[in-house]
């Protein structure tokens, strides 16, 4: 030791270390902070991006949607658009415009239909539009976390046996068996991002 200086006090090391051990603590819980604001973020960021690819592919189906009606698997005639109240199966519909990128001998016509099982939605579809022929379907879930689903459809006009009004049922007696309402309204409440409800409007049928 140089004379004239003193060296470090036992205390004085014990400050210096503790001192030391919190500015490490501190900045491994910022660290820590920071990775658990970023899973989180990212979290939120998929879930914004299922609720929008949903959103997108049940706007393009409704978007499509066609009056046409279709034979079902015990070769009867179903309505072109139905929605239940408190059913598995929320909706379907029949849509034009199905992609054939490989021209496969079928119809461009396709029978879509989205199911709710209390936690998850699915979209599936038929692979053929008359299922009397194929009753082959595909299915695969588009959005988890799903706390409620409903659908509703507004009447296209006011009739004598219909009320323009929303009702959770489609179609409404045989008058409607095969038309299309004027407009859907779906209400989604998710676990995470609540309660968000949306109005598709349905394109007058030619």
């Amino acid at each position: 030791m140089v004379p004239g200086q003193r060296g470090f006090t036992l205390i004085e090391l014990l400050l210096s270390l503790a001192m030391t051990a919190l500015i490490g603590a501190s900045a491994y819980a910022a660290l820590e902070g920071v990775g658990q604001s970023r899973v989180a973020f990212e979290e939120k960021s998929a879930e914004l991006a299922q609720l929008q690819r949903f959103l997108t592919l049940l706007g393009s189906d409704v978007r499509q949607a066609s009056g046409m009606q279709n034979r079902d698997a015990d070769g009867g005639m179903e309505a072109p658009l139905i929605v239940s109240d408190g059913e598995e199966t929320v909706l379907l519909l029949n849509r034009r415009g199905w992609h054939n990128p490989l021209s496969s001998p079928r119809s461009e016509m396709q029978r879509v239909y989205y199911r709710y099982d209390g936690e998850q939605l699915y979209r599936g579809y038929w692979l053929a539009f008359d299922r009397v022929e194929d009753g082959a379907f595909r299915e695969r879930p588009i959005l988890d976390g799903v706390k409620s689903l409903s659908v509703r459809a507004l009447p296209a006009q006011q009739t004598a046996n219909i009320d323009r009004q929303w009702t959770p049922l489609w179609p409404q007696g045989d008058t409607a068996a095969a038309s299309l309402p004027a407009a859907l309204e779906v209400t989604i409440e998710l676990e995470s991002l609540g309660e968000l409800t949306r109005i598709y409007e349905l394109l007058p049928q030619i």
